[in-house]
């Protein structure tokens, strides 16, 4: 994802602000929907299909991060089958149950919403989300630093955190391979010493990158201190724009309006 986030495209060019308030209003707005209001929720389709076009961003990435967080709503889902059984509508002389909408229903949200959180880390790296937290450029700052700012200077050293601790995990796993070749694993008599050295080897890594910050002007301040994040016109017009379409089709639905038409021959 990290490196999907490097591309070039006029949304991976847009303030990283702008998308996380985008995200966060489609999320929240997806999520609203009652569990019978399927088809008001098929508008939203169009805003990961539009996303993945303008910022060349391709399906395998994101699919398979997508099934990794399926499981779950699926189970939950597939509960409700049991739970909920009273019938919802016939459709072809096939009775449906409410368990059964509340089961299409959960699975639209989790593809919408994961898919507009991946799509949301394809397009924005991870400096630019902790930047995003600060204060924007042209507004009057305080002494100390925002609670934004604090939030996003505990995601960012985490990030850093933990690529040190992959990092390290790696290193000692290629180097327990090398000594232990015949071993398919790392046994449970030697994982107490490998997590030990694990804990030892990241924090003195950390404590590095540490140095190197302090080195570079880093005093402690938000994650944004001396980094000013811009929004252009485009940006805010972004934000807006895309909200309030988002908070439109939430109370109107564009699928029973056309199907009214339809059925009332109004449609030429």
């Amino acid at each position: 994802m990290e490196a999907l986030s490097r591309l070039s495209s006029p949304l991976h060019r847009a303030a990283g602000g702008a998308k996380l308030f985008v995200t966060l209003v489609y999320c929240f707005t997806v999520a609203s929907f009652p569990r019978t209001a399927l088809s008001g929720m098929t508008i939203y389709f169009f805003y990961p299909l539009m996303v993945m076009s303008l910022a060349g961003i391709p399906w395998g990435p994101l699919l398979k991060r997508f099934f990794l967080a399926l499981p779950l709503p699926l189970f939950g889902g597939a509960a409700n089958l049991l739970i909920l059984r009273r019938p919802a509508f016939i459709w072809n002389g096939l009775v449906i149950s409410e368990g059964a909408l509340s089961l299409i229903s959960i699975l639209m949200k989790t593809f919408l919403t994961v898919f507009a959180a991946l799509l949301l880390c394809a397009t924005t790296s991870f400096t630019s989300l902790a930047l995003s937290l600060g204060s924007p450029a042209g507004t009057r700052r305080r002494a100390g630093f925002s609670l934004g700012e604090a939030f996003g200077l505990q995601l960012f050293i985490t990030y850093r955190y933990l690529g040190a601790l992959v990092k390290e995990a790696q290193t000692l796993a290629a180097a327990y391979r090398l000594r232990a070749p015949g071993e398919r694993g790392i046994p449970l008599g030697d994982s107490g010493a490998f997590l030990g050295q694990l804990i030892l080897r990241s924090f003195r890594r950390a404590a590095w990158v540490y140095r190197a910050m302090t080195c570079r002007g880093f005093g402690g301040g938000g994650a944004g201190r001396g980094r000013k994040v811009r929004w252009r016109p485009a940006d805010l017009l972004y934000a807006l724009g895309l909200s309030a379409a988002f908070l439109f089709f939430r109370f109107f639905n564009p699928a029973l309006w056309l199907g009214k038409i339809l059925q009332t021959g109004l449609w030429p």
